[in-house]
């Protein structure tokens, strides 16, 4: 897991390279820990109820992250279905994610 400030860090040059298409006065940021910390552990198991099998990695940077990474820790796998519990938290109309995140947005769309 990254540290408190690497993770604002990260947050604020995603911020800045997303600004350079939208608007900022018309774009709404929000950190998942607004609502992710105050799940019960029902509401974090949910989300996973649905995901009965991890499908195949899609992009091959994916494919090659898992050949490289070693093991996968429990959070990695419980990550994209929170992920995309984000989206439902927000009632969000857009997301915005890197290629590497279309996996985890997908849930969201469903």
């Amino acid at each position: 897991m990254l540290a408190d400030e690497e993770l604002d860090t990260n947050a604020n040059l995603f911020a800045a390279q997303a600004f350079r298409i939208l608007d900022p006065d018309k774009t709404e940021v929000r950190f998942n820990g607004e609502w992710l910390a105050k799940l019960s552990f029902a509401e974090v198991v949910s989300p996973h109820a649905h995901a009965h099998r991890l499908a195949p990695p899609r992009a091959a940077t994916t494919r090659e992250a898992l050949r490289c990474a070693g093991p996968i820790s429990l959070s990695e796998l419980l990550y994209p279905p929170m992920q995309a519990y984000d989206s439902v938290a927000i009632d969000a109309d857009v997301e915005i994610a890197a290629p590497t995140s279309s996996t985890t947005c997908l849930p969201a769309a469903t």
